[in-house]
């Protein structure tokens, strides 16, 4: 019943023979791994300890965004979602400075293993939401495209669109 990570893939034991443990992948299927592989290689118990689950999210901002008041509002929306537990606390940190963003990683609890993916999925939105509700951009990928040099029989740039004029205004018919 344990939850594990072995060999590359992540399951729960269904059971334990003399020369290999099964291994029920989240998406299904039973693994066969050899007990000898589980002496010799790096095994993760995710349950051996409890039902906790720790999980980060990273987020970026604008640089308009002030980063004292990001942490706080994302440490708020942590400490409001329901799957998330209250100890250890959620924390968030500034990881970074990249170039048009602020980067930010919240850190939270699971109160049970099982949850973690709905806990996640909760989080992630309740976040979206709420950095749009407190007018915190969150910045999409650009890009700038830089012309040098164009070739001379290249034809000029074309002129910008003329705005169109007012009903009522000289040369215009209605």
């Amino acid at each position: 019943g344990d939850t594990v990570e072995v060999a590359g893939m992540e399951g729960t034991v269904r059971e334990i023979g003399l020369r290999a443990t099964i291994v029920t992948t989240f998406d299904g299927a039973a693994v066969v791994v050899p007990n000898g592989m589980l002496l010799a290689d790096k095994m993760v118990n995710w349950t051996l300890n409890g039902t906790r689950r720790r999980f980060d999210l990273n987020i970026s901002t604008a640089y308009s965004a002030d980063p004292q008041h990001t942490m706080d509002l994302l440490v708020q929306i942590a400490r409001s979602c329901s799957q998330v537990a209250s100890t250890p606390a959620p924390a968030c940190i500034m990881t970074g400075l990249a170039p048009g963003e602020l980067q930010f990683n919240i850190r939270v609890w699971t109160k049970d293993f099982g949850d973690w993916v709905a806990a996640r999925t909760e989080l992630a939105m309740k976040i979206r939401n709420g950095l749009a509700e407190a007018g915190i951009e969150v910045p999409r990928p650009q890009r700038e495209v830089v012309l040098r040099m164009l070739p001379p029989e290249a034809p000029e740039a074309p002129e910008a669109p003329k705005a169109p004029k007012a009903p009522g205004a000289p040369g215009l018919t209605t």
